[in-house]
């Protein structure tokens, strides 16, 4: 009844992050988030399906493929292995779907080669980068479409991502972690498409980076003349002052000369005037003088 099955060695991945969507009724959490998932390379086997319908028919028959190479030995090497899960429905535009299971770490290194009449093929899967979002229920076609819609709107909605197909439609992966047997409810299904971050993205976020920077440069440069012109505005002024106070020093030194000059003036005229009042005196002294003598004559 688990959602993820107990003691079954199961397909590692990393978060790298969540992806935001639109967060209205095409979002596939209620939140509107999924998650971009790494998974590292790995080995798997897989073989090809008869239908490109998600149908119980179609599913039973991969699983059972796949099932006997690894629990019933149907191989090379008559070597009996443990299940893992998920398995994998890949389904793309230009070629048949596909169901993968990862093969056990312990035959990684060296599978074994599957019977000559069987379909199964050993292939390495590389690193992918994927959009995923996680859903219960029982995978049908009408629900995978439903499903890959509201993938896509939240994909289309994250400026950072774009999908990576070599068609025009995208390749999908479905994951079921769950024998068929287990109650819808319990199911854990996970909707992966390969995408890819944009490049273009990252070339703009560096030159809004670097317009930034260029930015805070001309406003530091705009600072530094703001406080130069400041300074020599300053400067101006204190010699503006200054030459002001000399004026008013000079202004006050030449009319204390003035002041000066006009004192020695004043006293050399009282001098002048004082001479005078002697030389009359003497002058009218010497006139009584003489005719004090013509009186005596």
């Amino acid at each position: 009844l688990r959602s993820k099955p107990a003691e079954i060695e199961t397909l590692s991945y990393s978060v790298v992050r969540k992806i935001s969507g639109t967060g209205n009724e095409t979002s596939i959490f209620n939140d509107g988030t999924a998650e971009l998932r790494k998974y590292g390379a790995f080995q798997s086997i897989s073989c090809p399906l008869d239908s490109n319908d998600f149908s119980l028919k179609t599913m039973g028959a991969g699983l059972n493929e796949l099932s006997s190479y690894l629990l019933l030995g149907n191989n090379e090497e008559s070597t009996i292995m443990t299940m893992t899960t998920p398995f994998i429905i890949t389904k793309g535009a230009e070629h048949p779907s596909m169901m993968s299971l990862m093969l056990p770490k312990e035959f990684a290194d060296s599978p074994p080669a599957p019977e000559m009449s069987s379909e199964i093929e050993v292939e390495l899967c590389p690193e992918t980068v994927v959009a995923t979002a996680s859903f219960s229920g029982i995978c049908t076609d009408q629900e995978i479409e439903r499903q890959v819609a509201k993938l896509m709107d939240i994909i289309e909605n994250d400026d950072t991502l774009q999908i990576k197909s070599d068609s025009a439609e995208p390749e999908i992966m479905v994951m079921q972690y769950n024998a068929p047997g287990t109650v819808p409810w319990r199911r854990r299904n996970d909707i992966s498409i390969v995408v890819e971050e944009q490049l273009i993205n990252d070339e703009s976020v560096s030159t809004d980076e670097e317009a930034t920077a260029v930015d805070v440069d001309e406003i530091a440069a705009v600072t530094d003349t703001v406080h130069n012109l400041d300074t020599t505005i300053d400067e101006v002024s204190a010699t503006e002052k200054a030459d002001t106070i000399v004026d008013e020093i000079s202004a006050v030194e030449e009319v204390d000369a003035s002041v000066e000059e006009t004192v020695v003036t004043e006293e050399a005229e009282s001098s002048t005037n004082e001479v005078a009042v002697v030389e009359e005196a003497n002058t009218t002294a010497e006139k009584t003088d003489i005719e004090v003598d013509d009186s005596i004559v």
